[in-house]
């Protein structure tokens, strides 16, 4: 077996070649849970550990080769690399993540989501409160104030209310759909 790429080009060619090789990395998990003698078992387990390596080192490596040559995305996958290596690659999003990009709204930035973690610390009822506005607000505008998200936030208010550190001063009508709820604080 040969040593493992170190360049970016010498990666994305061990592991073209390894999938237009045809051996099938499939074939090879199958043989190995289906495979009575010791010794087939033991050279598919060896097939599948060196294209799981192969795969890897494409991960690492196929992202920043097709900045360097331009490379699109389709190009790949008419050479038999599968979406999912794709995706781990940083080349395509994941397929859930397409699904939230195409509901995500085209007047924000793809961006703003991206930078926060996925799972932000909880604030303090007092941080939410330090960070009220001083005039009537609704959900979107305290939303912005503490970057956290609409449903969050609601959650912060409905305590709030409890609290009796925020009331509920009427609706906004003005867009579409369910009035806004207003509020103003205590």
């Amino acid at each position: 077996m040969a040593a493992t790429p170190t360049t970016a080009e010498g990666a994305v060619r061990a592991y073209l070649e390894f999938i237009q090789n045809g051996t099938g990395i499939a074939r090879q998990r199958a043989l190995v849970t289906r495979a009575k003698d010791p010794i087939v078992k033991l050279k598919a387990m060896a097939a599948v550990a060196h294209a799981d390596a192969l795969e890897a080192d494409f991960v690492a490596h196929a992202h920043e080769f097709a900045a360097a040559e331009n490379i699109p995305v389709e190009a790949w996958g008419k050479l038999g690399v599968k979406g999912d290596v794709l995706s781990k690659a940083g080349l395509v999003a994941a397929p859930a993540a397409r699904r939230a990009e195409k509901k995500r709204p085209t007047s924000k930035p793809a961006t703003s989501r991206r930078r926060r973690s996925a799972r932000a610390e909880p604030l303090d009822l007092d941080a939410v409160a330090a960070k009220l506005p001083r005039k009537p607000f609704k959900v979107k505008d305290l939303a912005a104030r503490i970057e956290r998200p609409s449903d969050t936030t609601r959650k912060y208010l409905d305590q709030l209310v409890k609290a009796e550190r925020v009331t509920v001063v009427g609706q906004d009508a003005s867009g579409r759909g369910k009035p806004a709820k207003v509020y103003q604080r205590a």
